[in-house]
């Protein structure tokens, strides 16, 4: 449990009425937490079941937080419940889902939530998805085709109990119900009554930053466009879009809230992420690159130089040619640093040379890993064909030599003899 030094200092407040008039959210303080709730329509707020009992991602000896407030289209703030899939976000900006930007692992670190809920799950395409990181790893999953909390990596499963899982098992489970209402009443914000799919999105991150400082936020968009987001400076929720305003509003009319999202990010989350890089420090050892340099021949008769290197970790990495020393960079090529499946990244850099050319190739690449630069030269292999046309003139260079020595000890041979012969 986490004990009220860990959550700050957050007064009781019972009976707390948000803006509305008919919103009324009555909190029995920790521990447990119980939430009653009276809300009105949908379009403005999402009614929670009558006795609901919220929970954080514990580690072992922390669990639930006692402060949770009646909120519109919110993902659980635990766990920032939101989903990636690439075809439906990041059209016109929000929020940019992928492999998260994160510092070196040794020098800052982060821990994130990323997920998204769709209006028409289909083909390839998941209703309600959740995925956990840290730093660039994968901790956990949650999605509606396999509608179960699950840990991606083996620490995790090794160091967090069964009742964790089950018990944001199910909390994840009534969120994915509730995405649905929430995308429906964006509809209305929106006055949309098209059939295209449309999504919620949402990102969860705290850091420590390398400096020994913090930081956190909590971001939410619409179909790809920023909507709402939480501002820990000001400690306000803040509009990004007229639609968000009335959202905006009943947000910061609710003080304990507040206050409790911003306990959380500086303190209840910052401490779960030094937790997981105690649990997760073998995984989140740098590891060093392998490096290969090959070549092959192009149809228009140039010869591609490749430069692999790969089972690297974290994933910042830099890989450049050089000619005679000089990095070579507009006439390179690059294929993007992806995930090698286990743990590693892996990336590939290629240059077209002319192969008649004398010049001295070098792949340069520099890692956090490596104590200094690591070059690893291309070495031409020899033309085959010149290879045994050479054999071939040298075995008939001997076999002329071997003749004509043959010839002049014949000659001398019979030299000797005729001398021979005329002396008699």
């Amino acid at each position: 449990m986490f004990s009220q030094t860990e959550l700050g200092q957050i007064e009781p407040e019972l009976g707390f009425q948000t803006e509305h008039p008919n919103c009324i959210l009555f909190m029995h303080p920790y521990p447990p937490v119980t939430l009653l709730t009276q809300c009105p329509t949908p379009s403005l707020f999402q009614s929670r079941p009558q006795s609901f009992t919220p929970t954080l991602p514990a580690v072992p000896s922390l669990s639930s937080s006692p402060w949770v407030a009646c909120t519109p289209i919110l993902p659980p703030t635990h766990l920032g419940a939101a989903q990636q899939q690439w075809g439906v976000l990041g059209r016109e900006g929000g929020i940019q889902l992928g492999s998260p930007q994160v510092s070196l692992a040794g020098s800052a670190h982060s821990l994130g939530y990323y997920g998204l809920a769709v209006s028409q799950p289909g083909e390839g395409l998941l209703e309600f998805l959740e995925v956990g990181y840290l730093d660039d790893q994968i901790l956990s999953r949650y999605d509606s085709e396999t509608p179960r909390y699950r840990p991606m990596v083996q620490w995790m499963e090794q160091n967090m109990d069964q009742h964790y899982w089950n018990s944001h098992t199910k909390e994840l489970q009534q969120w994915q119900a509730w995405s649905k209402e929430n995308l429906e009443m964006l509809r209305q914000y929106y006055n949309q009554t098209d059939n295209w799919i449309h999504a919620l999105q949402s990102l969860l991150q705290c850091e420590v930053r390398v400096d020994g400082s913090t930081g956190g936020f909590l971001q939410l968009s619409y179909d790809g466009r920023d909507f709402l987001y939480y501002d820990l400076k000001t400690q306000t929720w803040v509009a990004s879009v007229p639609q968000a305003v009335i959202i905006q509003r009943t947000l910061n009319a609710n003080k304990p809230y507040l206050r409790w999202l911003k306990v959380y990010l500086q303190e209840l989350c910052i401490h779960r992420l030094k937790t997981y890089l105690v649990y997760g420090r073998e995984s989140l050892q740098p590891k060093e690159p392998q490096v290969l340099v090959s070549d092959r021949p192009t149809p228009e008769g140039f010869t591609r130089l490749s430069c692999r290197a790969h089972g690297f970790y974290p994933q910042d990495i830099a890989v450049v040619w050089l000619k005679n020393g000089v990095a070579m960079s507009g006439e390179t090529q690059s294929w993007g640093i992806v995930p090698s499946g286990d743990g590693t990244y892996q990336t590939r850099v290629t240059l077209e040379i002319d192969p008649s050319s004398d010049a001295r190739y070098q792949c340069r690449v520099e890692h956090e890993s490596l104590a200094q630069e690591l070059r690893v030269a291309w070495e031409p292999k020899s033309n085959p064909l010149l290879i045994v046309g050479a054999a071939i003139g040298a075995l008939l260079l001997l076999l002329l030599v071997a003749a004509v020595t043959g010839i002049v000890l014949l000659i001398r041979k019979r030299g000797t003899g005729y001398s021979q012969t005329a002396s008699k």
